[in-house]
C-alpha cells in the first residue's frame, strides 16, 4: 500500500473515532451528528468534534472539511466559535471536557467498536429494567 493511501485512511479513522465519542458522549446518533440540521444541541457538538479533531490531530482544515462535506472555512467558523462558547458556557465546557477525558484517557478504551460495544450493553440494561418494571405492572 502506497504512503499517502496509509495516511488518507488513518486519518478517515481518526476523524471517525472522534465523531462517535462526541455521538456517543452527547448522546446523538451518528447520523444526526453528521447531518445538516441546525438544532442548537446538533450545531454544539459539531463544534466540538472540529475542535478535538484540530487539538488532538491537526489536521489540515481542508482534509477535514472534505471528510465531512464542508467548505474549510465553515470549520474555521465553527472552531471559533467553540472557542466563544467554551469561555462563557460552563455545561458546554464540562460537555467538552468530558468528550476530550473519554478519549485522551486510555487508548485501548477508546476505539469505535468498543463504544459501540458499551452503547449496546447500555441499551440491554435500559430494555431489562423496563421488561422488569413491566412485568411488576401486570
Amino acid at each position: 500500500m502506497d504512503l499517502k493511501k496509509e495516511i488518507i485512511l488513518n486519518r478517515e479513522k481518526n476523524m471517525d473515532n472522534i465523531s462517535n465519542a462526541v455521538a456517543y458522549a452527547c448522546g446523538i446518533p451518528k447520523k444526526e451528528l453528521l447531518s445538516r440540521q441546525r438544532f442548537r444541541h446538533l450545531v454544539d457538538a459539531r463544534k466540538m468534534m472540529y475542535k478535538l479533531i484540530k487539538e488532538i490531530y491537526d489536521y489540515p482544515l481542508m482534509v477535514m472539511g472534505r471528510f465531512f462535506g464542508k467548505n474549510h472555512a465553515t470549520i474555521i467558523h465553527q472552531i471559533s466559535e467553540h472557542d466563544k462558547l467554551i469561555k462563557y458556557d460552563k455545561l458546554y465546557e464540562s460537555r467538552y471536557i468530558q468528550i476530550l477525558d473519554l478519549i485522551t484517557s486510555d487508548p485501548e478504551k477508546f476505539t469505535t467498536q468498543k463504544l459501540l460495544l458499551k452503547e449496546k450493553e447500555y441499551y440491554e440494561e435500559r430494555l431489562k429494567s423496563i421488561n422488569i418494571k413491566l412485568m411488576r405492572d401486570e
